[in-house]
């Protein structure tokens, strides 16, 4: 039923902007990114629920929960640069959909170096350096 309801929402948004891009395209693309908004919002829920399980998983089964956090700032962040980039596209600003791609990504590799280094040194230890 949700997928049904975010459906929903997604067409009505793109109607509604259609509407108003013959008058006002400025309005459009508010109306856009409002609606992206609202779609982030309401999967972030669904998001929060399955983090809490997951969570409890990792807990119980003795894993370190910091990955999974990692994990999900990064798909949160991936799904921002997405939607921005799309937007910027949408609207004839190609160049700076390439740059918030590119700098997505640099934020995403930053945001993993703490993982990289620890991956790195396990790496080491199994090789004996």
């Amino acid at each position: 039923m949700s997928v049904l309801k975010l459906s929903v929402c997604a067409v009505l948004t793109v109607i509604l902007m259609l509407t108003i891009k013959k008058d006002r395209a400025d309005f459009a693309v508010l109306t856009e990114l409002a609606g992206a908004a609202f779609l982030i919002f309401y999967v972030a829920s669904y998001a929060a629920e399955l983090s809490k399980t997951l969570m409890s998983l990792l807990s119980s089964a003795g894993i370190n929960g910091e990955y999974l956090r990692l994990l999900i700032k990064v798909l949160f962040t991936a799904a921002a640069a997405e939607t921005a980039s799309a937007v910027c596209r949408d609207n004839g600003a190609t160049a700076l959909a390439v740059n918030v791609e590119l700098v997505s990504k640099l934020i995403i590799l930053v945001m993993c170096a703490p993982m990289i280094v620890k991956v790195a040194e396990f790496a080491a230890g199994l090789i004996g350096l």
